[in-house]
């Protein structure tokens, strides 16, 4: 199988490395390996292109789907790998997806992602934020989660590639509902693991809690309001899962939560710059 592997990046200089380390030394062959550089203001692309690897570099930062689109457009073997910047594979990770592919109605294959922060934020992030939810093994979903994935890549043109107004979170569910309104069939496999190396603050991953849990800013007040009342619920439903599963450490964490998503869906409103 002809196979190429991306990563898209920004700002990636402390874990790029290992990240393309860890697909240089898969155990399939790769026909290509390349780095997407998102306008990145630090050594990203340095780095990456003194490991021997493909660069191209945006001029500015477009977002995580413009990434994907670049890659795609830049491809020209039937299969498109990625994982993300700040997550290693295993050695047997591509390996374990493309087998798989020998069904043809499989558009695409993903695989499970493991957490190994030890800050408080990090377990935070590994307990309320998981992105391998999927039950079950060798299942179909609706939906890969981007952090790894391989697609075939004519699927992917067919549907229209990533919709690019999600600069950081959703494009991979949104591809998701596309694919599968095609037809085509997606599938979980939890024994293809990456482990997930990014560090945390409480200020970065309070941060990503609100990409995950907003496709977009609000633009009226009264959708400011529908997301202060969402994550008040959702904010309980947080709390109550940290009591019943004895994380009683994240409760700091979980008392920060309404302020720090309340504080960015302001912030995005007031970009707007009126109320509709």
């Amino acid at each position: 199988m002809c196979v190429s592997v991306y990563i898209p990046a920004y700002n990636a200089q402390g874990s790029i490395e290992k990240s393309v380390r860890s697909i240089l030394s898969q155990s399939c062959p790769i026909d290509e390996i390349m780095v997407i550089d998102d306008g990145s203001t630090d050594r990203t692309a340095q780095i990456a292109a003194g490991l021997g690897v493909k660069v191209i570099r945006h001029s500015r930062n477009r977002g995580i789907a413009a990434s994907r689109n670049t890659a795609l457009k830049a491809v020209k073997s039937e299969f498109a790998a990625s994982i993300d910047a700040d997550c290693v594979a295993e050695s047997r990770w591509l390996e374990k997806c493309l087998r798989h592919f020998n069904d043809p109605g499989i558009a695409g294959v993903g695989g499970a992602m493991a957490e190994s922060g030890r800050s408080l934020p990090d377990r935070w992030r590994a307990v309320n934020l998981r992105q391998n939810n999927w039950k079950g093994a060798d299942s179909a979903v609706p939906f890969l989660a981007g952090c790894n994935t391989v697609y075939r890549r004519r699927a992917l043109l067919d549907a229209g590639l990533f919709d690019e107004r999600f600069r950081s979170h959703h494009e991979d569910s949104d591809m998701g509902r596309r694919l599968r309104e095609k037809g085509a069939v997606l599938r979980y496999l939890p024994h293809a693991m990456v482990t997930h190396i990014k560090e945390d603050t409480l200020y970065s991953v309070m941060r990503s809690c609100w990409g995950f849990r907003h496709k977009a800013a609000p633009q009226t007040l009264a959708a400011f309001t529908g997301d202060i009342l969402a994550d008040c619920r959702h904010y309980v439903s947080i709390v109550l899962r940290d009591v019943r599963n004895r994380e009683l450490r994240l409760l700091p964490i979980d008392l920060a939560y309404l302020f720090f998503q309340a504080y960015f869906s302001m912030k995005y409103f007031a970009r707007q710059g009126r109320i509709k």
